[in-house]
């Protein structure tokens, strides 16, 4: 958690620094700039909020760890494009390729077949926190309270909106 978080926060400033580089015309504007802030700040306020009160590390492992192996691939294939002449045309073409579909799979297979696998039990241990009391389901944990339930609820329901998007859009290239 500390290191998806760390690396959220990393990727936050860089996006940052992007934009102000893109409004001062040093740089193109990220087509999806927008996108990503909210995915950036969504994390890792969740992060934070998972550290700081030790709340649903279980499933961090998974939305916050295994699920962004496959920006692996994808910042590689990013990094050959940035190195080539153009966008179209990337150093090591056949590598970018590699790195394309090697994201394109692990995405698909992350990000969508296993998402809703783990969301299943997610849902499903966020409704039982929500029909019992809370001293039977938080019992010493005082700084957790429903407000936190909802919150993480909400959440997950976006990101898992947004992984929705994202797979069409693997899916249509």
């Amino acid at each position: 958690t500390l290191f998806a978080f760390s690396y959220h926060v990393v990727d936050l400033a860089v996006l940052l620094l992007h934009g102000a580089s893109s409004l001062l015309g040093l740089s193109k504007p990220f087509p999806e700039a927008a996108t990503m802030l909210m995915h950036h700040v969504c994390t890792a306020a969740l992060g934070y909020h998972s550290l700081r009160f030790r709340f649903l590390q279980y499933y961090t492992v998974f939305y916050a760890g295994l699920a962004e192996c496959s920006s692996l691939p994808l910042a590689t294939m990013n990094l050959l494009r940035a190195l080539g002449q153009e966008p179209e045309k990337p150093a090591l073409p056949r590598l970018c390729n590699l790195m394309r579909n090697s994201f394109a799979v692990m995405f698909l297979m992350l990000r969508v077949v296993c998402w809703w696998a783990v969301n299943w039990c997610f849902y499903g241990d966020m409704m039982l926190m929500m029909q019992k009391s809370r001293e039977e389901v938080l019992a010493n944990r005082r700084d957790v309270g429903a407000a936190a339930v909802y919150a993480w609820l909400l959440g997950n329901t976006l990101f898992t909106i947004l992984q929705l998007y994202w797979a069409a859009k693997v899916l249509s290239r």
